[in-house]
């Protein structure tokens, strides 16, 4: 027989069985498996593969439950089965499919190597070496029984270490940047067992990580004949050279297992916590990354204070964020002389601090230390941190140009993408290709991105595959390509041509996703969206729709990716899945993606905590000010949910503080700054209010500006307390001002505080009557309303019957103090009922308080209890108790009317304004229901006319009729327009 093993497998498995040919092979066990990924699609493989499945003496099924499902895995297995030979099951998924397959292999010894395949392969290898001798003891036997048993054909040899070399010449080489040479050298050396030769290329092939794939054949032929023979460098060589083929994940972390045998090889340790951490080929630990990059930091491995800094940078859900920590070890692996740590340092003070120029003083001593990456780092640095400072793309150039003549290849795509953003399109595609040349990541992706925007497909895809071939990147865009753009390879024709295509890609895309890949973790699931139905449409369900989903955003997660986090909370919250139903621990997912500055999930959580089962207002309060340091969410939300917390924690005083007053100094919204500067009144203590003098400034003038626009609504919701920004302030000539007409601050601000219950919604009235007034002018024309308003003269029934009934009570005790004193009031107060139908406009409820105060003016010298109402604030509680002191029952009647009036007045403006925002929003249903509700009060009251009733098209016509969102008005027509209704509002008073 030809063929030792025949290995069965489903394709998204091609990793794991190169990992299995490696150790069958190094073992001296031959194997067969269909590599042939490159024949095209449809050729038809039956008798290829039925005449080596004879050829082969076992079989290795590599199970899962595609595989278990898979028509040419169930015939390989079947074909085994006939022939008698010995089948092997290795599970590397967890299987749920339960057909005639697994019946068939009940009875078989199965290997159960799900979720950590490489943790069983030493027990495959030895499963594998015993059916062998078996059945090769078998075969020799012959008829003879007496004959010898035949010696066991599997042993195992002793190491043998030999020592010799020329190290010098190699250092020499090295020193020279003579890479290829210096390796010839070295290695030579190292065979002849120099220890100090084996470090150096360990260093070497770690450094040259991109490099050494152009080393002579001769070289690797050497290493690879050193790995068989057990030698911890020769190994970790081996890994060097598979490490970025991501295809080859598992066979490289094989060959760092034997690496490390003797604790020889420091940067094997490191490559293991990589591995491990970033999840490539093997499942993602956090833990057992941590693990390693200690072990190979207390070996001396400088490079591993890098990655222990990245992942307390990044955080992850094992290992909390933690930046003090992270700039700690970065800063020892500086000191220490790691290139790397130069790199992760700039980008934690550049991106997480946002401390830019300390960003710049690391790079800085990089380039001073002869570590030219640094020019690079400052390239990168002058681009920007995408939010508050901005890029500079005549300095980032500058710095890459040098990068350039330190042989850094990485600023060739740095600098295509700084010249696109330019304008500059023809020289960014030069610089792009010259980096494709040296096989620049940056350059792959910025050329994929360009051909693939310009319609290019062909090119495209050519590029991205050149990318992953030599990166093991850019699965990502070949999905764009096939899901989005729908371009195939001319040789993919048929529909079944598609479907082999389309799981050749999943492959591939899974293959780096499980390589810490954030972008084709995305992509994977736009696969599985689109296999569903056809769309690309992802969020958390699709996790609780397809199980290998909810697997690759677990993965996601463990990453670190605060998409998949809440993606994973949210469905583990979801109990539509009882299977991944898990609240705790999915509030504990959501909140680790809100740690990230996750608006969905800080909103999330916002909600989850303010009301319902979950209702906390300690971790409420937390969130908050979670939001406000990561800037998660519109300044809007961010301060509506400030006003549900106190500060109390010294540690929080600084975030508010700093979220006040970027409010105050750039913010537009009147109602937002209003609603800041209130805040830091009520909280000035606690928060240990000290502002600046420009923060000082920016109230002071904000408060005149909305006097000076009669926005008194504003000065009423920062309340009394904005009077300390007006120390000059008298409340009498401020009456006065007022009372007589004359303009002036101390006016505007007595009108803003007449009397505590002062209506606050006036600052909305002219965008109220804008939108609303035509329209209740057209309402007002319907003869059923006519006729209504006839009916209604004189019981009020039906509408602002309240308002009117407190106008009455206020008119009727006004007269009958001003007949008891001999005063006369020459104020006149009327109450036409078509003003109140179907509301009253909102510049006319606010007329009537201003009619309100001047009759109390006019009696403040012959009734002191009045004066003292305009001398003093007061509120309306207190307004209240001094009524139920008053003997006289007609000024009695009249202060709690004043009360109950304002009272209704802002209720006449609360639902004028609910009414405004159903509107300009164009809720056109809900719109006709307003409407249709008080068309029936209407016919309840009218016999001979009726109002038919409204549907939402209706609505919407009167809507469209009357300039509102959908008509454009050019600024002088809004003037104009705004002129006339004043002049209207003016007249009807």
């Amino acid at each position: 027989m030809k063929y030792d093993v025949f290995i069965s497998y489903k394709r998204q498995s091609i990793n794991i069985v190169k990992a299995i040919e490696y150790i069958l092979d190094n073992a001296g066990i031959k194997c067969w498996y269909d590599s042939g990924l490159e024949v095209s699609a449809g050729r038809d493989y039956a008798d290829i593969i039925a005449k080596k499945i004879s050829e082969s003496k076992i079989m290795i099924a590599v199970l899962s439950n595609a595989a278990l499902e898979s028509d040419w895995v169930k015939a390989e297995v079947s074909s085994a089965l006939e022939q008698k030979k010995l089948v092997i099951p290795f599970i590397v998924g967890k299987i749920q499919v339960n057909n005639g397959l697994t019946l068939q292999l009940r009875s078989k010894q199965w290997i159960d190597a799900y979720p950590n395949p490489d943790r069983k392969f030493e027990l495959l290898l030895k499963n594998v070496k015993i059916a062998l001798n078996e059945l090769e003891d078998t075969m020799d036997s012959g008829d003879d029984e007496k004959s010898q048993k035949k010696e066991d054909r599997f042993t195992i040899e002793s190491d043998d270490c030999s020592t010799d070399f020329d190290y010098d010449e190699g250092m020499a080489l090295y020193e020279g940047k003579e890479y290829n040479e210096a390796a010839l050298a070295l290695f030579a050396s190292a065979e002849r067992g120099n220890r100090n030769a084996k470090n150096v290329l360990c260093q070497m092939f770690y450094d040259l990580e991109d490099e050494i794939q152009n080393f002579d054949d001769e070289i690797w032929d050497g290493i690879e004949q050193q790995a068989r023979n057990n030698h911890c460098y020769a190994n970790f060589l081996m890994h060097c050279k598979l490490y970025k083929e991501a295809s080859n994940n598992l066979v490289s972390f094989e060959y760092l297992k034997k690496a490390i045998r003797k604790n020889s090889v420091p940067l094997a340790f490191l490559r293991l916590g990589i591995q491990y951490s970033w999840g490539m080929g093997i499942k993602q630990s956090h833990t057992l990354g941590m693990h390693y990059y200690k072990k190979a930091l207390d070996m001396g491995c400088k490079e591993a204070y890098s990655y222990m800094g990245q992942e307390y940078s990044m955080g992850s859900d094992k290992i909390p964020k933690d930046i003090d920590k992270a700039i700690s070890l970065l800063n020892k692996g500086v000191e220490a002389g790691d290139q790397r740590s130069y790199k992760i340092l700039c980008q934690t003070y550049l991106f997480d601090l946002k401390q830019k120029d300390e960003a710049i003083v690391v790079a800085s001593r990089a380039i001073e230390r002869g570590f030219l990456k640094g020019f690079a780092f400052m390239g990168d640095i002058a681009l920007g941190d995408g939010d508050r400072f901005v890029a500079d793309y005549d300095e980032a150039i500058k710095w890459y140009k040098k990068a350039l003549l330190n042989n850094e290849k990485s600023a060739y795509g740095m600098l295509a993408w700084v010249y696109y953003w330019l304008g500059e399109e023809d020289t960014a595609i030069l610089m792009a290709k010259k980096g494709r040349l040296l096989r620049d990541s940056n350059s792959y992706n910025f050329l994929a991105t360009h051909y693939k925007n310009s319609g290019e497909f062909e090119n495209a895809w050519q590029c991205c595959k050149e990318w992953y071939d030599s990166v093991g990147i850019g699965a990502d865009v070949m999905t764009e390509l096939v899901l989005e753009n729908g371009y195939f390879p001319a040789e993919v024709e048929s529909e079944e041509d598609k479907n082999l295509f389309l799981d050749r890609l999943e492959q591939i895309v899974e293959i780096q996703a499980r390589n810490n890949s954030q972008a084709c973790l995305n992509a994977l699931l736009k696969i599985y969206s689109f296999r569903e139905n056809g769309k690309i449409a992802i969020d958390y369900s699709i996790g609780q729709r397809i199980p290998k989903a909810f697997e690759i955003i677990r993965i996601g997660a463990e990453m670190g990716m605060p998409e998949m986090m809440y993606y994973i909370g949210k469905g583990m919250m979801d109990n539509s899945e009882p299977k991944n139903y898990n609240p705790i621990k999915g509030l504990e997912w959501i909140g680790k993606a809100a740690e990230n500055g996750y608006t969905p999930a800080i909103e999330d959580l916002l909600e989850i905590y303010d009301e319902g089962t979950w209702m906390d207002k300690d971790e409420y309060r937390k969130t908050v000010l979670l939001s406000l340091g990561k800037y998660s969410l519109s300044n809007e939300k961010a301060m509506k949910c400030l006003k549900k917390i106190s500060v109390t924690e010294d540690s929080d005083v600084e975030t508010v503080k700093s979220f006040l007053e970027s409010i105050i100094h750039s913010e537009h919204n009147k109602d937002l700054r209003a609603d800041a500067i209130k805040y830091i009144l009520i909280w000035k203590d606690s928060l240990r209010w000290e502002p600046d003098d420009s923060v000082t400034s920016d109230i002071r003038q904000f408060l005149e500006a909305v006097l000076k626009d009669n926005d008194y609504g504003y000065i009423r919701l920062i309340g009394p307390k904005a009077l300390e920004y007006f120390p000059e302030y008298s409340r009498q000539h401020g009456m006065d001002d007022f009372f007589n007409g004359r303009e002036s601050v101390d006016a505007d601000l007595f009108y803003a505080f007449a009397l505590d219950c002062s209506i606050i919604e006036e600052n909305k009235i002219r965008k109220h009557d804008d939108i609303l007034l035509p329209i209740f002018d057209e309402l007002r024309c319907l003869p059923a309303v006519n006729r209504f308003i006839e009916i209604e003269k004189s019981t009020y029934e039906g509408v602002t019957k309240a308002l009117i009934l407190a106008l009455n009570n206020f008119v009727d005790a006004l007269n009958e103090i001003c007949s008891t004193h001999n005063l006369e009031c020459s104020i006149p107060i009327e109450f036409p009922i078509e003003k109140f139908v179907p509301t009253m406009s909102s510049g006319e409820v606010v007329e009537i308080w201003h009619c309100i105060l001047r009759c109390l003016y006019s009696l403040r010298e012959n009734i002191p209890i009045i004066n003292d109402l305009l001398e003093n604030m007061n509120y309306q509680n207190e307004i209240l108790d001094l009524a139920e002191k008053e003997s006289d029952e007609n000024i009695q009647l009249l202060l709690i009317e004043i009360v109950e009036i304002a009272i209704e007045i802002n209720e006449v403006l609360k639902y004028n304004d609910e009414l405004w925002e159903v509107v300009v929003n164009k809720e056109d249903e809900k719109f006709a229901a307003i409407i249709n509700d008080f068309a029936r009060l209407v016919n309840e009251k009218v016999q001979d006319y009726q109002i038919p009733e409204f549907s939402a098209e209706d609505a919407a016509n009167i809507r469209t009729r009357h300039r509102t969102v959908e008509k454009s008005i050019s600024d002088d027509s809004v003037d104009e327009f705004s002129r006339l209704l004043d002049e209207f509002i003016n007249n009807q008073h």
